[in-house]
């Protein structure tokens, strides 16, 4: 019965625990009990509602699987997928990169970031920066997150060119960094996509993600 029950699961690759107690004609408490001997994997959103086997995800090299606008962690729960992600940041990761990393938007979890011990969120300039709570980390992520800092100035574009990148991303939101360099290089030679990831990571644009359940 155990393995027939498997293979329907692999098969529906994310369930719940009622159709696990469906399946398993069962009680809810068992259902949960043969979770742990699985080891199954549980949502880092839609209220930690949906389970996978573990040979199901196919986790990127964050170690983040989305189904449907399911998400698993293979480092766990949102509290312990953030805080490993920003420890293991070279330079702290801002708000919205992480966001685009774990598949949500910042702003339903900007009071919830706050509360998590294992990092340090500091507000440099506009964006929201994380660092790691760790002394000896944060030290070392901040130095690099200085230095990029210091080079993004230098190829920071010209007033005028920075209305004519961001009123090109503006009309053309999806198009690459590249892209946009090419096309604005034809009205200004001195647009680069270095300056371009200058100024945009100065405002904190970037592409939109998925809202968050």
């Amino acid at each position: 019965m155990s393995t027939d029950v498997l293979q329907q699961l692999r098969k529906i690759k994310v369930f719940t625990i009622d159709t696990l107690g469906k399946l398993l004609r069962c009680s809810i408490r068992t259902s949960w009990r043969r979770l742990r001997e699985w080891n199954a994997y549980t949502s880092y959103n839609h209220n930690a509602k949906y389970h996978a086997l573990t040979s199901i995800p196919r986790f990127d090299s964050n170690g983040i699987w989305r189904h449907k606008g399911i998400c698993f962690s293979k480092h766990g729960n949102l509290t312990q997928t953030i805080a490993h992600l920003v420890a293991e940041s070279p330079e702290g990761i801002s708000a919205q990169n992480l966001c685009s990393i774990l598949g949500v938007t910042a702003k339903p979890l900007y009071a919830y970031f706050h509360s998590i011990k294992e990092i340090a969120p500091q507000r440099i300039g506009r964006a929201l920066v994380f660092f790691s709570s760790n002394s000896d980390i944060c030290s070392r992520q901040m130095e690099r997150h200085t230095s990029r800092l210091r080079l993004d100035q230098l190829t920071m574009p010209r007033s005028t060119d920075a209305v004519l990148i961001l009123v090109d991303r503006i009309k053309h939101p999806d198009d690459s960094i590249e892209r946009c360099a090419r096309r604005l290089r034809k009205q200004s030679a001195t647009i680069t996509p270095e300056a371009i990831n200058a100024l945009l990571a100065q405002y904190g644009i970037g592409k939109k993600t998925a809202d968050f359940p």
